[in-house]
Formats: C-alpha cells, sequence, structure tokens
C-alpha cells in the first residue's frame, strides 16, 4: 500500500512550510545516502543540505534520483481513485452499521 508521506518532500516542509509532491520534473525524488528522499529544487538550493528527517549531514551531494519513489508516485497516479476505492471499503466494512432484529 502507499504511504502519502513517502511521496512528500520534507525539506520543502522546513524550509517552505508547505508540502510539495514529487513529480518528474522540479521535484523529482533525490536520495540521500542516508536513504531519506527530497526533492531536486531543494537538492540543488543547498549543496551541503544535511537530511531533514535524520540531520545528516551533506545527504544528497549525489543528487541520485529515487526511483522507487517515482515508481510510487506513477502507480498513486494512475491507481489513485482504485487505492481511495479499497480504502474506503475497508472503513465501511469496519464500520458497518449491525441490524437488529426484534422478535426473530
Amino acid at each position: 500500500m502507499i504511504h502519502l508521506e513517502s511521496l512528500v518532500c520534507y525539506a520543502c516542509q522546513t524550509n517552505q512550510n508547505e508540502r510539495n509532491l514529487f513529480d518528474d520534473k522540479d521535484r523529482r525524488a533525490i536520495v540521500g545516502t542516508c536513504g531519506h528522499s527530497i526533492c531536486f529544487t531543494c537538492s540543488i538550493s543547498d549543496e551541503n543540505r544535511n537530511c531533514p528527517i535524520c540531520s545528516k549531514p551533506n545527504a544528497f551531494i549525489h543528487r541520485t534520483v529515487n526511483y522507487e519513489a517515482m515508481a510510487q508516485m506513477e502507480y498513486y497516479r494512475t491507481n489513485m481513485f482504485a487505492t481511495f476505492r479499497k480504502w474506503w471499503e475497508t472503513l465501511e466494512l469496519e464500520y458497518a452499521p449491525t441490524v437488529l432484529r426484534w422478535g426473530t
């Protein structure tokens, strides 16, 4: 299952107090030496950027594209409604009203 927080740049959230989803242009996911990801825009804004999650110094100096995060983003884009439908069906089953039968 896709976790939406894995598709968000935490450096954008830290710097501009907003959350940006990864995309296949300026916000490509760049994986750090620590395993966390930020977007390409944030990686080039500060060449000596520490990881916003674990604070590892210079974590994004190699600017390696995180192809797994990009694949998850594409899956989310193409299967968004099916994903939400499955989630909704799970909620309906979990919180389905109980039918009471009187006098049977």
